[in-house]
């Protein structure tokens, strides 16, 4: 999945340097997700921020391992990865929000690599110690009510050359979505009972670069938080089909009222919208590829 809204744009994480000093862990808000400081708007200028590279251009993959669904009020680990990495020093930050961007649960560290406590345990994010690191766990307690489903983990990763400077540094971004509680039990769905009242997106703004695809999860329910199970769903390119491509083109909502879409980014660059379809329930998705 992606994203749902992931910005190619972050903040520096760390370096040797003490005028940048990120080397203990980031500033709060630079993960990417839609809320954060970075999240709308551009920090890739330098002298502050890394402008070396484009997001996500680096040699690593940098992924989120979680499971794809969780218990109310469970505790779980959830863990931040680099791959195929020659660096010496990594870092990283995490959060988690629901559909309404409202930040949920909260994070533990394990060990001395991850530290919460100074984010409130809102975001999790490498210490000095785990800058060594390229792989780290943390322990995330699902709510015990009031989310909007599903739950988003946003994560942005810093690959850095130890040169005491934001440049040539490569940044990553990526999410992971974590469904519905396993024990929320599931309303039943019988003829005109739960119809489509709603589509939720699990996000409205897309940025992807050219060739890169991401998973968008359609949520449809009635007004009393019915799940529309067994609805009909119909996305339409209004604009840009020259540059993005969707798959598949209709479904049918799952037993939870979900279903996935890809989009995949082709290689002409510019702006595009998607357009779900439930019941005559119409939710836009602009998306926007920018080059590698």
């Amino acid at each position: 999945m992606k994203q749902i809204i992931l910005y190619a744009i972050f903040v520096i994480f760390f370096t040797w340097n003490p005028a940048f000093g990120f080397l203990s862990g980031p500033i709060a808000g630079r993960t990417g997700a839609p809320d954060d400081i970075c999240g709308t708007k551009s920090c890739n200028d330098p002298p502050v921020c890394h402008g070396s590279y484009n997001i996500n251009s680096g040699p690593a993959s940098f992924f989120i391992t979680a499971p794809s669904s969780y218990v109310l009020g469970e505790t779980i680990d959830v863990t931040v990865s680099f791959s195929n990495t020659g660096s010496g020093l990594h870092g990283f930050q995490l959060t988690a929000l629901d559909a309404s961007n409202k930040r949920v649960g909260i994070f533990q560290s394990k060990d001395n690599t991850v530290q919460t406590e100074a984010y409130l345990n809102e975001y999790a994010a490498h210490t000095t110690v785990g800058t060594a690191r390229t792989s780290w766990t943390v322990q995330w307690t699902a709510p015990l009510a009031n989310v909007t489903y599903p739950v988003i983990f946003y994560a942005a990763g810093n690959q850095a050359d130890g040169e005491g400077t934001p440049e040539d540094d490569y940044i990553y971004n990526t999410a992971a979505v974590i469904i519905q509680p396993t024990s929320t039990p599931t309303p039943a769905v019988t003829d005109g009972e739960c119809d489509a009242e709603t589509i939720q997106l699990s996000q409205n703004l897309l940025e992807l670069q050219k060739g890169e695809s991401r998973e968008i999860v359609i949520t449809v329910k009635e007004e009393n938080d019915c799940v529309a199970g067994g609805v009909s769903i119909k996305a339409t390119i209004k604009k840009g089909k020259k540059r993005i491509s969707l798959f598949p083109e209709s479904g049918t909502t799952d037993e939870i009222g979900q279903i996935a879409f890809t989009i995949t980014a082709k290689k002409k660059t510019g702006k595009a919208t998607v357009v779900f379809n439930a019941d005559g329930i119409k939710s836009k998705l602009k998306v926007t590829i920018t080059s590698k």
